[in-house]
């Protein structure tokens, strides 16, 4: 502490030679100063500071509900504790901005580091190993759960990138209480309960990197802060371009109702034993998905996606009579679709062994429309071969999963409305409809 009080009068760099450094008490860091180690060495050759007691070991103390601009940056040392309790933190930050962590390890009990009311923060290229069942890596606190009277919307603007966390069963690598704009790219998790637990972010960013055998769903957006309290909505989240890869029998990405509004879930690859990938992905208010692939068991295809182009698709042809036989016609069906909106396109075509049935036809929809307060129609055509061509209207059935033809001053289309379909007849239509779920 002396030290850190000497440079924090001149501003400059406090270099911490090879060694192992044994504290038992909390050291307050000063504003404007470059905290350097001589890197992070496992054998030893490195700079290492084992903290003995059970507060919160480092400390960047500024005024709470202010943003004060710290100047600070930590690199190259080895943070490890032996005794720290479950809510205090290796390196704990309250109120400051302008911070950068990089090149250090954090092997806690408790928890790594803890940013309250902290802005523009990055943590880079940094390892983090959370020893027990209820240790955390990162906790971005929002509100008073830290420090009495903080308010919440100041952890703002905080990097996570390139770091690597690993830790015990039941563990959280990264705890987010809400904050505007928190964004957490490139980085590995390895093990833990769960890798990301987010509430209450105005924009979190989740971008790249690997998500790999957690004993718990790998990422999380609730309602309930780390020590319990109420949360708030996740105005908007975007994951993209991650692999996860869940070895044990819960969804990679789990939520709950009025916990997220907008989500983004692009171009990720999903490589897990659970039944279903994705737990309560519909109670989100609009999802935008596309791209991401599934690998294993688990949901595959349109399950994990819903902005697809021209899928083919199979659709179910039957009459209020007996029953149509395609024979050697051709029926083919496509669908695209973007959140909720589906367009929707078949074709028939009659070939010399194929009998209509009997009574009205319909088609089933790839997917169900929403009905409720909707009313859709589509464009149809009709060729009956060496007669005649028709236009038509595409309804929907009452209960949204199908759609029949109606003619212009005729009754439903069948086997002989308009008029009789014999080899070579087509018909054809195309919808736009609005589905229930979001994916």
């Amino acid at each position: 502490q002396a030290a850190v009080d000497a440079i924090g009068v001149l501003t400059g760099v406090l270099f911490f030679p090879v060694g192992n450094y044994l504290v038992d008490a909390t050291v307050t860091l000063k504003n404007g100063v470059i905290y350097e180690g001589a890197g992070v060495d496992i054998n030893g050759k490195g700079t290492k500071i084992t903290y003995t007691g059970t507060a919160d070991a480092f400390k960047i103390s500024n005024p709470i509900n202010s943003s004060t601009s710290a100047n600070i940056e930590i690199r190259g040392i080895w943070f490890s504790s032996t005794t720290l309790t479950v809510d205090n933190a290796l390196l704990f930050d309250t109120g400051s901005s302008v911070v950068i962590v990089r090149r250090c390890r954090f092997n806690s009990s408790g928890v790594g580091i803890i940013l309250d009311q902290s802005e523009l923060f990055d943590i880079e290229l940094c390892s983090f190993n959370a020893t027990s069942a209820t240790s955390t890596g990162i906790w971005l606190v929002n509100g008073a759960d830290k420090n009495v009277g903080a308010l919440t919307y100041f952890t703002n603007r905080i990097g996570v990138r390139s770091c690597d966390f690993n830790g015990a069963a039941g563990a959280v690598a990264i705890y987010d209480d809400g904050g505007t704009v928190h964004t957490f790219e490139n980085n590995n998790f390895n093990a833990c309960g769960s890798h990301i637990i987010a509430t209450g972010v105005n924009g979190l960013k989740i971008d790249g990197g690997e998500f790999e055998i957690s004993s718990a769903q790998s990422i999380i957006i609730g309602l309930t802060k780390r020590k319990g309290a109420a949360g708030l909505k996740t105005i908007i989240a975007s994951i993209n371009r991650v692999f996860i890869f869940n070895n044990v029998n819960q969804p990679a990405f789990a939520t709950v109702a009025n916990a997220t509004g907008k989500l983004e879930f692009t171009n990720n690859f999903l490589n897990t034993v659970a039944g279903t990938t994705l737990s309560g992905i519909t109670l989100c208010d609009e999802i935008v998905a596309y791209g991401n692939q599934q690998a294993g068991a688990g949901d595959t295809g349109a399950a994990i996606n819903n902005y697809l182009d021209n899928l083919v698709t199979t659709t179910a042809w039957t009459s209020s009579g007996s029953a149509p036989s395609l024979g050697n016609g051709a029926l083919a069906a496509h669908y695209s679709r973007r959140g909720k909106r589906v367009s929707y396109r078949l074709k028939l075509v009659y070939g010399s062994t194929t009998s209509g049935g009997t009574g009205v036809w319909t088609f089933t929809l790839p997917i169900a429309a929403n009905m409720l307060g909707q009313n859709y129609n589509g464009a149809a055509y009709i060729l009956i071969a060496g007669s005649s061509h028709y236009t038509a209207t595409a309804i929907f059935t009452t209960d949204g999963t199908g759609v029949q033809i109606a003619v212009v001053n005729a009754n439903l289309v069948g086997q002989t409305v308009p008029a009789a379909f014999v080899t070579d007849s087509k018909l054809e239509f195309q919808v736009e409809y609005d589905v229930a779920s979001p994916i």
